[in-house]
């Protein structure tokens, strides 16, 4: 079982940052419990599961690459968080805008987590 780490672990540089505040606030309704990394072992452990391995997989994307994940991600965003956290379909518009044009200023970094766990 693997989850992604909530919004707030994500490094974008948007600007203007109340911006990229809003939009990850916005992004963040996508997951069902944006702590679940840090509570999984307890979690497992509680329902019968031994948990066996733990590891953490990070993504790191420095300078704006079309074909990276993180950049992928910017359309992804884009396209779900209008109307949601204040957003509106212009704030999306010009946070994605922004983070593509920051070119070599570009930095994307995101930990995933991976738990094995048998019972």
């Amino acid at each position: 079982m693997s989850r992604s780490s909530p919004p707030s672990r994500r490094s974008w540089p948007g600007r203007p940052a109340d911006r990229m505040r809003k939009v990850l606030a916005a992004w963040g309704e996508h997951l069902a419990d944006p702590h679940l990394p840090r509570r999984l072992t307890e979690l497992l452990t509680h329902t019968g599961f031994t948990v066996t391995h733990r590891s953490a997989i990070p993504l790191f994307n420095a300078g704006y690459d079309s074909g990276a994940f993180g950049a992928g991600l910017i359309g992804v965003n884009a396209a779900f968080i209008p109307g949601r956290a204040g957003v509106t379909a212009a704030d999306a518009n010009a946070w994605a805008e922004n983070l593509v044009g920051l070119g070599a200023g570009y930095f994307f970094s995101l930990s995933r987590y991976l738990f094995l766990a048998s019972r």
